[in-house]
C-alpha cells in the first residue's frame, strides 16, 4: 500500500515583518502560495503591462511603494 502524505501550507502576510524571498522549483505552487495571501500590494512582475510600466519609467514602482502606509506588506512575485 501507497503512503498518503499531505503537506499543509500556511503563511500569513502578518508574521512577516522583515524581507523574506520565496525560493523554489519552477511549478510547485509558488505564486499560487502568494497570491492566496489576499494581499493588496501583489506586483507580478511577469504582467506584461507592468513591466512595460517599469521598464520605461523604473523610478514608478519606488514611488507606487513609497505611497504605500508605513509597515505595508508588499509581494513582489517573479523579481
Amino acid at each position: 500500500m501507497g503512503l498518503t502524505v499531505t503537506i499543509s501550507r500556511e503563511l500569513s502576510p502578518l508574521s512577516l515583518r522583515t524581507p523574506a524571498f520565496l525560493f523554489g522549483p519552477r511549478m510547485t505552487g509558488k505564486t499560487t502560495l502568494l497570491q492566496s495571501l489576499g494581499c493588496p500590494h501583489y506586483f507580478d512582475l511577469l504582467d506584461p503591462e507592468l513591466e512595460v510600466e517599469f521598464r520605461a519609467r523604473p523610478r514608478r514602482f519606488w514611488e507606487q511603494i513609497s505611497a504605500l502606509p508605513a509597515q505595508s506588506t508588499v509581494i513582489v512575485d517573479e523579481i
